[in-house]
């Protein structure tokens, strides 16, 4: 069945059914109104897809009589943008004869959406089996939100992994970076691939749709349809543009896009008409490749993630989010499906990276967008910065953003990207030893000192590796205090940086070295403070007004840490956000007082600790309290040994739940407030396993108040 939407005099569509007029009716009537009538797709998609059905089937029509005959395929053209914004897929009422029970149409037959019939091209054979490219992309932009693309990218990989796919030859791809000239190049002379495109569509005054790629340094890319076909022309048959947003679901430009391109001779595009929920992503992602891997088409196997998506009873508008549109003037048969294993590409996963010290956001990464892009600009490209130290008070987030910088950049680095940490110093030989270790070097057992770093030295010369040093204020430091171990431990630091080399460093006092450039952290910018503080609050996040969260930034000059721990005793309280706001204002006149001869940030940083721990009952905050003696990081089970002797110690052993300590939950309890880190660290001197480790970040603090 093939219906042509045309435009008429006003607000009058007609519509034809298979080349002949069948009835006209006024668009109005699908433009949501003051009254509600009808209603948005998302807060009414039944009542929505009447008033669409009754519009494109009204009774006694012949297009109405050809859907009473049941067809298994509704092909819908619209020759006008205004119509093509409709989300005709909503469509909702009686299907076939006799007539039985209304639904959803998509979920009867399947229903796509083509190009008048003198723009269609012939449709391919389809050889080989699936072979997915995705482009994670999340650029760096003050007017772009940030998105959940490690979750988005995990989820693809996690279906490629699924039990339903583990006998079948699929291949996934990620394209690092993410840029339209990297796709471009994996596109290079192959045939029907699938580009999986995660992240942001917009719509350009003059250019039309467009898809936000990144720059080499993750800068934003605005790529036209029309840049974009250039690039893939003759290698892609299937383009799937899904934004990857975990928060509430909002309208996205990706349907525009999908139709952009099929106007380009793309075979078949798949655009989301809203944001997709993380667990109807995986559900889409999972249903939708098992089906092509098993040689369905792509018409059936967007019919199959509609029925998936149908199951979520309470999120019925999530039927009518795929939009499928074809160029082809027939539908083509599936992919081949052939026996095998599937298959995950990622450069970065060949690059040994060990940053585990280094703690990741919780969360999405915040703001920062212009910094991540100067680490970016001095992480990649052929000349590279040898020192980058990025400087800035406590609790500013440095270590979060060298993290950050390793996530989206390590794939520049062949040699490796390694990450330690000198807030306890080691001594020159130890970390020596630490660096071969990383670097595959066995040396022999009679090897001395000065063989091993002669050995490290011509390693790093090979090929480009990137070491990070974390809270160097302490080598700076001990330097100063003319401690020996230190100045021997700096000479040799100052020998790695070189052409091959890169120091990345956080640091509260720069180093001071030759070349050394520096990264001025300063706090949040008051919307970024806002996004953080909500999302440091996930069970209240709805009673957070976003100007008085962004007031609340400003007030204490946008505090990364700051803001996590007022975030988290917000979540844990009861009462308003003016309420509380009044309660830290309060905390902040007692600091000025309490805190005499501190400098303001650091009283404005006590006042807040204070306020995060008011909200923790009696047993956490006595926890709290004792953390003190530990000046390094320290297991959870040391910790219960200390602080709950009477139980047994029993770890993670099967059925010994009912004797595990309580003070597990509260330590994790304790981290969820952002009062302590969670680290994982791999033993490799010990054990093949890894172990959790967590520090107390304002642990001297503690001890004064306690």
């Amino acid at each position: 069945m093939e219906l042509v939407l045309t435009r008429q005099l006003g607000t009058q569509v007609a519509v034809a059914c298979n080349g002949q007029l069948s009835h006209t009716f006024d668009l109005r009537r699908l433009i949501p109104n003051d009254r509600k009538e009808p209603p948005q797709p998302l807060e009414g998609p039944v009542a929505y897809g009447k008033a669409v059905y009754t519009a494109l089937f009204a009774a006694g029509t012949a297009s109405r009589r050809e859907l009473e005959s049941a067809p298994k395929r509704i092909l819908l053209v619209s020759t006008d943008n205004e119509l093509d914004a409709v989300p005709w897929e909503y469509a909702y009422g009686a299907y076939g004869l006799p007539a039985g029970s209304d639904g959803f149409l998509v979920l009867e037959c399947h229903f796509v959406r083509g190009l008048p019939t003198g723009q269609r091209i012939a449709p391919p054979e389809l050889k080989n089996s699936p072979y997915i490219i995705a482009v994670p992309s999340n650029p760096l932009s003050q007017g772009i939100d940030p998105l959940n693309i490690d979750g988005e990218w995990m989820r693809l990989c996690e279906t490629m992994q699924d039990d339903a796919l583990k006998e079948y030859a699929i291949t996934l791809e990620r394209t690092r970076p993410p840029t339209l000239e990297r796709l471009g190049l994996l596109l290079a002379n192959t045939q029907h691939r699938i580009v999986h495109f995660m992240g942001h569509g917009g719509q350009h005054e003059k250019e039309g749709a467009i898809l936000c790629f990144e720059t080499d340094n993750g800068d934003l890319d605005p790529v036209t349809a029309k840049d974009f076909t250039r690039q893939v022309s003759g290698t892609v048959f299937l383009v799937t543009l899904n934004a990857c947003v975990s928060a509430t679901p909002g309208e996205t430009h990706l349907s525009n896009l999908a139709a952009a391109l099929v106007r380009q001779k793309t075979p078949y595009t798949l655009g989301m008409r809203f944001s997709i929920p993380d667990e109807d992503a995986l559900t889409f992602s999972r249903t939708f490749y098992s089906y092509l891997a098993r040689a369905s088409t792509v018409e059936e196997a967007v019919y199959r993630v509609r029925l998936a998506l149908a199951r979520n009873r309470h999120r019925q508008w999530m039927i009518g989010m795929p939009v499928l549109y074809t160029a082809l003037s027939a539908p083509t048969p599936g992919f081949a499906s052939l026996k095998g294993t599937p298959e995950i590409k990622d450069p970065q996963m060949q690059i040994h990276i060990e940053v585990s010290l280094l703690p990741r956001a919780e969360g999405t990464f915040q703001g920062r967008a212009d910094d991540v892009k100067l680490l970016g600009t001095a992480l990649t490209g052929d000349t590279r910065r040898r020192i980058i130290t990025i400087h800035g008070s406590g609790g500013q987030g440095k270590t979060t953003l060298a993290r950050e910088a390793i996530e989206r950049f390590a794939y520049a680095w062949p040699g490796g990207v390694w990450a330690t940490s000198l807030e306890n110093l080691p001594n020159r030989e130890v970390f020596t030893n630490d660096l071969a270790h990383f670097l595959g070097i066995t040396s022999d057992p009679t090897s001395t000192p000065a063989q091993v770093e002669q050995q490290v030295l011509a390693h790093l010369n090979k090929r480009r590796t990137l070491i990070i040093l974390d809270n160097a204020e302490t080598l700076v430091d001990a330097v100063e205090a003319r401690d020996a171990s230190a100045i021997h431990l700096a000479q040799l630091l100052k020998q790695l940086p070189g052409p091959t080399v890169s120091l990345l460093v956080t640091s509260r006092v720069q180093l001071g070295w030759p070349e050394e450039i520096s990264l001025e952290l300063s706090g949040l910018l008051p919307d970024e403070g806002a996004a953080l503080f909500r999302q440091s609050a996930p069970q209240r996040s709805e009673a957070i007004d976003k100007v008085l969260a962004q007031q609340l930034s400003k007030k204490i000059d946008g505090h990364p840490f700051s803001l996590r721990l007022l975030g988290g005793a917000f979540n844990a309280s009861t009462i308003d956000l003016p309420t509380f706001l009044s309660e830290h204002e309060a905390q902040l006149v007692k600091a000025e007082n309490k805190y005499v001869g501190e400098h303001h940030r650091q009283r404005t940083l006590y006042a807040n600790i204070e306020t995060s721990v008011r909200y923790l009952d009696k047993e956490h905050r006595h926890l709290l309290s004792g953390l003190w003696l530990f000046h390094t990081p320290f297991l959870p089970q040391t910790a219960a040994e200390i602080f709950d002797p009477q139980v047994e110690n029993t770890g993670e052993r099967e059925g010994a739940e009912s004797q595990r300590s309580p003070i597990y939950n509260r330590l994790h309890t304790l981290w969820q407030r952002g009062l302590l880190i969670r680290e994982t660290v791999t033993l490799h001197r010990t054990s093949p396993g890894a172990s959790r480790r967590t520090r107390n970040p304002a642990g001297a603090f503690w001890s004064s108040i306690r």
